[in-house]
């Protein structure tokens, strides 16, 4: 005996094929998703970072026509306080085989930009102290306009306080 589909079921899978993101433009996910982590010290668990791109918004969207934005999710799973140092800390960001400087500190690299913000976007944006242990905060990171073309696909975040730099990549590598 032939078993039917009801028209409802069918109907409702067409419809949530069509609703999926790839309907739009043929892609699965374009989100760029990067992922590391770094010793925090001998017998000491990691710090973890993730960056989330959207590759398409990264290339036509502009804060004031001067700067690309992203941000950087830290989570510190260090078992001690993590101390954060806008003067010291770098971060470097990758994209087909080009490397920029950004911009962690941007009250200091651009004080009339910064001073047109809201003291809520400026609580915001500026770059932490330090995380707590267990805490999870957002680095956000600038790079000028003329930097980078194309999403990064490479963040080297270098924290005064660990050895080595923090590497966020796609394949989520891991620093010792």
């Amino acid at each position: 005996m032939r078993r039917r589909i009801p028209f409802v079921m069918v109907a409702l899978g067409l419809y949530l094929a069509w609703l999926h993101p790839s309907h739009a433009n043929g892609r699965r996910d374009p989100i760029l998703r990067l992922r590391g982590t770094a010793s925090c010290g001998s017998g000491l668990p990691s710090l973890s970072a993730e960056v989330e791109i959207d590759p398409i918004i990264f290339q036509i969207s502009t804060v004031q026509g001067r700067y690309k934005l992203f941000r950087i999710r830290l989570v510190n799973g260090c078992g001690r306080v993590l101390h954060l140092d806008k003067t010291k800390d770098k971060v470097e960001a990758m994209a087909d085989g080009k490397a920029v400087g950004a911009i962690i500190d941007m009250p200091q690299h651009d004080k009339r930009f910064w001073d047109s913000l809201s003291f809520e976007l400026r609580q915001a944006l500026a770059y932490p102290r330090g995380l707590e242990p267990n805490e999870e905060q957002a680095i956000f990171v600038f790079i000028a306009t003329d930097g980078l073309s194309a999403a990064p696909n490479i963040v080297a975040y270098s924290i005064s306080e660990l050895s080595q730099p923090l590497q966020i990549t796609n394949r989520g590598a891991t620093t010792k």
